[in-house]
């Protein structure tokens, strides 16, 4: 019988493929200021909604209660181990993920993230198409809104009462998959013909 350990391996590998294809027809974010709701509130974190941005009905198709450990599984430090899980995440499904400067112009398949760290966790907020910013306040947590990039953030629910997470760097990520001009695009079919192609 598969332990509960294996479970989750198998369903972040499958979460990632299913990732993957996404990418490769062309996804980009395409979530805005939607609200979670319903199931999809325990499939993201901060991670999940600044780097795939998946809308509701995405998160559901797409992501599973174990699959869901693909964002969560992160350590906050060493910074360098850090950096090395997320960019693997991100690598892996087929996207680019490289530092970036606030007023840096980015094509349509590129959004920029921001990244925060306190003594203990890591936070992340994503850049909208209006120039604000969002995030998702843990795992229960709702979205988070911010007319500017704040430089320093407060968080209620942060680990070991650790509250303060102070602004580390920003940087883009890219779908090469997704042409400059296309418009957005939502996939959310045909996903296991495209893993079995």
């Amino acid at each position: 019988m598969i332990d509960y350990a294996e479970k989750v391996a198998e369903e972040k590998v499958k979460t990632s493929k299913k990732i993957h294809a996404l990418v490769k027809n062309g996804f980009l974010p395409n979530r805005g200021k939607e609200p979670y709701s319903g199931p999809a509130i325990m499939l993201a974190n901060c991670f999940e909604h600044a780097c795939f941005n998946f809308t509701n009905q995405q998160l559901v198709e797409n992501v599973s209660d174990e699959g869901s450990y693909l964002f969560g599984e992160i350590s906050p430090f060493p910074t360098n181990t850090f950096f090395n899980q997320i960019s693997k995440v991100i690598v892996d499904v087929g996207l680019t993920f490289k530092p970036c400067e606030i007023n840096d112009i980015l094509e349509r398949n590129e959004w920029k993230v921001a990244i925060y760290f306190s003594n203990f966790d890591f936070h992340f907020l994503k850049q909208e198409e209006d120039k604000s910013w969002s995030g998702k306040n843990g795992w229960v947590g709702s979205l988070e809104l911010y007319e500017d990039l704040p430089n320093q953030i407060f968080r209620y629910n942060a680990p070991k009462g650790d509250s303060s997470y102070k602004l580390f760097g920003l940087y883009s990520l890219k779908n090469p998959n997704a042409k400059e001009d296309n418009e957005k695009q939502v996939v959310t079919t045909a996903i296991e013909k495209t893993l079995t192609n």
